[in-house]
């Protein structure tokens, strides 16, 4: 099962509607590149254009559609003893401190700067090597210097 923040879910939702409204709309198109070459549909090279465009939209249509019928939703978490899914944490490594936000095993925005934070998964060994972590405790990455409620806009 795949663990999905809110905001991620509903990125997932609108994107899958943006998706079939894509590749709805390829009728059009079929059509046109069907009936301008008096060539056979296995020598159009228009036809093959269209038809690579339908497959690579489908084939993220079908992969959104997977993690979003094989995921539960994650809530903010209510404690900040230790670091959790849907927090922003801070490490500290060399004097210098990074601050990330660790999302769940699936998020549209990863390694994406947002709210001051680097975005990553709970798949990554980043997040894989803090989660459950408290401040003050050494990782391979750093120290946790810091755990915070992310803002309710990375929620």
């Amino acid at each position: 099962m795949f663990r999905l923040l809110p905001r991620d879910k509903l990125w997932i939702e609108v994107r899958i509607e943006e998706l079939q409204t894509q590749i709805k709309d390829l009728g059009p198109e079929f059509h046109e590149v069907l009936n301008q070459s008096s060539e056979t549909w296995h020598d159009n090279a228009p036809f093959d254009a269209v038809r690579d465009k339908q497959s690579l939209l489908y084939a993220e249509y079908s992969h959104l559609k997977y993690i979003l019928l094989n995921s539960e939703p994650i809530k903010k978490p209510a404690e900040i003893s230790a670091v959790l899914i849907g927090h922003k944490i801070s490490i500290s490594k060399n004097g210098k401190t990074r601050s990330y936000f660790v999302a769940g095993d699936w998020a549209h925005n990863v390694s994406q700067d947002f709210d001051g934070a680097i975005v990553v998964t709970a798949q990554s060994p980043l997040a894989k090597a803090i989660l459950g972590k408290t401040i003050g405790e050494e990782t391979v990455f750093g120290t946790v210097s810091a755990i915070e409620s992310a803002s309710s806009r990375l929620i």
